[in-house]
């Protein structure tokens, strides 16, 4: 996962190099003059596709991980509208909800870039016992 604001060959060849991550599913997707490229080994929801959205589509994230405690934020979130059973889809709804400090909610192993294109920003995390690469 990676954001960048440059060339869209160079991203596609980064991400190329990062197919050994995960052969599941990979793609390139660009808002404005952002890119998100991944590479993803399905797990939990194999049918799922990212980038995973909010409902108006603008926060979206990628994500390599697990959300272990999805089910219990996922019901801290009942006024929000989710789009799959995915356990990393309630990491979009966090962050419209809480801000940044969402993070420290996920009870997890995870790396993630996560936009938000209402202000052209994004957050790049993993968790804090890095079990899983950026």
């Amino acid at each position: 996962m990676i954001p960048h604001f440059g060339k869209r060959a160079r991203i596609i060849e980064v991400s190329r190099r990062l197919r050994h991550r995960g052969p599941n599913c990979s793609g390139l997707h660009c808002f404005k003059n952002y890119y998100l490229a991944h590479q993803r080994l399905a797990i939990v929801d194999p049918s799922e596709d990212q980038p995973l959205y909010k409902e108006d589509k603008s926060i979206a994230v990628v994500v390599n991980g697990e959300i272990y405690n999805h089910e219990e934020l996922r019901e801290n979130l009942e006024s929000h509208q989710f789009q799959s059973d995915s356990d990393c889809e309630v990491i979009a709804h966090l962050y419209e909800e809480y801000g940044e400090d969402f993070v420290h909610m996920l009870d997890d192993m995870f790396s993630f870039v996560l936009l938000d294109t209402r202000y052209r920003s994004y957050i790049a995390a993993r968790d804090a016992i890095a079990i899983t690469p950026q």
